[in-house]
């Protein structure tokens, strides 16, 4: 295996390393968010992104875009997830603002909640696991293999990153969609293509739904 800058093969040991290292950006959040409760963010993010994937429509939580409520919550479709009240409920129950709290705890009264929150935060630990490995690629390019290692280690034991890539927040998505957004800005500004301008526009979008910056 060459490293990212095409420079000579990355020995055994240092393949492992970045194996390991990867690994542990998963494992982590996964290990300590299993058994954790439902947090505040979560219950306004995971039931309404369930109820946009069932009824194709945005009505709860509109102050956040919807991609990573959506990609969250994907594992549900395929859990038993049950929608709480139909759309016409939620449309009349969203004009109270603090409805969606209302909704997110219905959606986890049901006994199979750990399993549901589990799974749907899931999702959230394989954003950051491709940001971690993005972060490793750009590093390895700008420097060099070393450096590429060091960043991914630096980012595989943040507290901070640990903290959030175990829960259903925008935060961890939005960070890595901006990050690849500069990255193919990047690579578009010193090779201009169409291919790199399109990468560039498709991350740009994916950024703007994941968050809402203010």
């Amino acid at each position: 295996m060459h490293d990212a800058t095409g420079g000579a093969p990355l020995s055994r040991d240092h393949m492992l390393l970045r194996g390991v290292l990867l690994l542990a950006t998963f494992v982590l959040p996964v290990t300590f968010m299993t058994g954790k409760s439902l947090t505040g963010d979560e219950a306004a993010h995971l039931p309404p992104g369930f109820s946009y994937l069932v009824t194709h429509r945005v009505t709860l939580n509109p102050e956040h875009p919807p991609l990573i409520k959506e990609i969250c919550a994907l594992p549900l479709l395929f859990l038993g997830a049950v929608m709480p009240a139909d759309q016409d409920a939620i449309e009349q129950g969203a004009q109270d603002s603090l409805y969606e709290w209302r909704f997110g705890r219905q959606f986890f009264s049901r006994p199979d909640r750990d399993r549901l929150l589990f799974w749907g935060r899931v999702p959230a630990a394989l954003l950051s696991l491709a940001l971690a490995a993005l972060i490793l690629r750009w590093a390895s390019e700008i420097w060099d293999r070393f450096a590429g290692s060091l960043a991914l280690f630096l980012y595989a034991f943040d507290p901070t990153i640990t903290a959030h890539a175990q829960l259903v927040t925008t935060d961890v998505g939005f960070a890595l969609f901006a990050t690849a957004f500069l990255y193919a800005l990047r690579h578009y500004v010193k090779k201009r293509s169409a291919a790199l301008l399109l990468t560039a526009g498709a991350m740009l979008g994916l950024a703007l739904g994941a968050k809402f910056s203010v």
